[in-house]
């Protein structure tokens, strides 16, 4: 019975290596990418999508009421988006990434952090676009601040204001080797400025 399980154990203890080395690979590929904020979509202010709306005026009576409510309220006031990262291999070669930990600045303010735990790979010579999910509480992360400066914010982000909005992650991707992780070292940098324009 041994005898038999021997083959085995090999067959997978060297699969295993063979993984793990294929992982350190494309983790080196990825330390020589090019990484940009493509965009931002999906925007919702209280469960109400804005970023497709120049302003509060241009909401329903419902949705205007919805995010009236949240600001009213003393709790807080959710929002979420899809911060769409654009990453571009140079390599001949796939790159990839196990887990992504990122921290999210708007005008360099901390509003949010997370980890994505999806296998991501781009092709040799090719793009591919890395979304993260952000859920803040824009309250929280603004904390002070009046009912119609959350709402500008807000807006501004969405593209409809009049000034721009400069959105930074800083992400650390990291790679399973041999039944371990490796991680990063230090972070990389992604920044872009959003305008009404």
């Amino acid at each position: 019975m041994k005898t038999k399980l021997l083959p085995l154990l090999i067959f997978l203890s060297l699969a295993t290596i063979n993984i793990s080395c294929r992982s350190i690979s494309q983790g080196k590929r990825l330390s020589k990418c090019e990484f940009r904020l493509e965009s931002l979509q999906n925007i919702k202010l209280a469960n109400v999508k804005i970023d497709e709306v120049k302003g509060i005026t241009d909401l329903s009576l419902l949705d205007a009421g919805k995010i009236t409510l949240a600001l009213a309220r003393n709790s807080s006031l959710p929002m979420h988006m899809t911060v769409n990262i654009e990453v571009k291999n140079p390599n001949k070669k796939t790159a990839g990434l196990n887990e992504l930990k990122w921290i999210l600045y708007i005008d360099d303010i901390q509003m949010a952090e997370g980890e994505s735990v999806q296998r991501f790979e781009v092709p040799g010579t090719g793009t591919n676009i890395l979304p993260l999910e952000v859920d803040l509480d824009l309250k929280k992360a603004l904390k002070g601040k009046s009912r119609s400066a959350l709402l500008k914010f807000a807006f501004n982000l969405a593209g409809f204001g009049k000034e721009a909005t400069r959105v930074k992650v800083r992400a650390k991707p990291s790679f399973k080797v041999l039944g371990g992780t490796i991680r990063y070292p230090g972070y990389i940098k992604v920044t872009r400025e959003f305008t009404s324009d």
